[in-house]
């Protein structure tokens, strides 16, 4: 080193030089070499980033912004997902209950014990208890009108056709969950909307299986399917209403009379 001189700072190695360009990047303080420079005439000329640096810079924000979005979108996906997995385990766990103790029997906290979630998950995805009752009896009534329509296609005559849609109904425990949904209906505008279509899907599909009956096997109706499909349901419904309140007070046999009643099946002459 020459006297009186100042010594020269040896060229910093690659790992060195990697450091310097990270630290560019996620700080804004200077460098001790920045402190310490002689100041340097202004240019008007903007100073272009080295091309490590802006290379180091592009690479951060692509991966930054790809796993944002990636993440975004993943997220999305699991909690809606997720969401409706939790809904359809609370209305089964909450349907299982309510056929064996009703409405009145069942509490959220057992509801929400049942399904692993919390009352609060309850609250959010149904609203009130009587919401998701009601919502957990038109979607049991509806596997009911599946179960019958499938018994009532092997049928070889009219009698063994209405024996076996109406035993189909009435051994169908969550038959009567429907029953006391239209009860607590009379005095909800939202539970009478929900249980008005069930009721519509229910004639409309029960009108389709019957048509599709007669066509089958050449039988006619005095009336039209439709007409038919709403008797059937009402009788049903009622009879089993009616098993419940009042033991004996009605069986199978009288759903059977009334069922046939209405429907007056008939080879075609």
């Amino acid at each position: 080193m020459a006297k009186g001189g100042r010594g020269r700072k040896p060229a910093p190695s690659a790992g060195e030089s990697q450091v310097a360009i990270l630290y560019s990047i996620t700080s804004s303080k200077p460098s001790c070499s920045a402190r310490n420079r002689e100041p340097t005439a202004v240019s008007n000329t903007p100073e272009r980033p080295s091309t490590n640096h802006q290379k180091a810079q592009n690479l951060y924000d692509i991966q930054i912004n790809s796993y944002s979005n990636v993440v975004a979108r993943s997220d999305k996906r699991a909690t809606r997902v997720e969401g409706i997995a939790t809904r359809r385990r609370i209305l089964d766990h909450a349907s299982a209950l309510f056929v064996h103790r009703g409405l009145a029997g069942v509490t959220v906290k057992a509801i929400a014990d049942a399904a692993d979630v919390f009352p609060s998950q309850i609250t959010y995805y149904f609203g009130t208890k009587e919401q998701l009752f009601a919502e957990a009896a038109c979607r049991e009534v509806l596997h009911i009108g599946s179960a019958v329509e499938k018994a009532g296609l092997g049928a070889e005559n009219p009698k063994a056709f209405v024996s076996a849609i109406v035993s189909t109904a009435l051994e169908a425990p969550s038959l009567l969950l429907f029953a006391e949904a239209m009860s607590i209906a009379r005095f909800d505008a939202d539970l009478q909307a929900q249980v008005r279509l069930t009721l519509d899907r229910l004639h409309d599909e029960g009108a389709r299986a019957v048509a599709t009956v007669l066509d089958a096997n050449g039988w006619h109706l005095r009336t039209s399917p439709i007409l038919e499909a709403r008797a059937f349901w009402a009788t049903v419904v009622g009879v089993a209403l009616q098993q419940a309140a009042v033991p004996g007070g009605a069986d199978p046999g009288t759903a059977e009379a009334v069922v046939s009643l209405f429907f007056n099946l008939h080879p075609k002459e």
